[in-house]
């Protein structure tokens, strides 16, 4: 196999790290120790887990056997809503909407919940795949 030509416009000198900083528990410069991630998410309502608000387009389910496929993104709430009331509760959710964050939360958990029950087989949504076409380097 041949190896991938350099692009010109490349260096080898590292490029910093601009990412949020790992949890260390360590205090920065001001004095204040770093928080954990999960409690700064907390605050600001970030949807964490296994998929993300992109996923929610890749992710489908269908009503029967036979009926039609929709994604978790474009469903109607009402669809939405048929599918997730036979493997969850939804009480506190407004379910005339089903709002997209709300999907993924849940969709989130039910991905959580299969995993430690060692049953991710059983995920009830299908996972669709893209196919990303071959890019050619510099």
């Amino acid at each position: 196999m041949s190896e991938m030509p350099k692009c010109d416009d490349t260096t080898s000198e590292s490029t910093p790290n601009t990412s949020c900083p790992e949890v260390t528990g360590k205090q920065r410069e001001n004095g204040k120790k770093t928080n954990s991630k999960q409690n700064a998410s907390q605050k600001i309502g970030v949807l964490e887990g296994h998929f993300s608000l992109d996923d929610l387009s890749l992710l489908s389910f269908r009503l029967t056997e036979t009926g039609p496929s929709f994604d978790c993104w474009n469903a109607s709430p009402q669809d939405f809503q048929t599918f997730v009331q036979q493997f969850a509760d939804t009480e506190g959710v407004n379910t005339d909407l089903w709002v997209l964050g709300e999907r993924l939360y849940l969709i989130n958990h039910v991905w959580e919940e299969c995993e430690n029950h060692n049953c991710v087989h059983l995920f009830p949504f299908t996972v669709n795949k893209i196919l990303t076409p071959e890019i050619e380097s510099c």
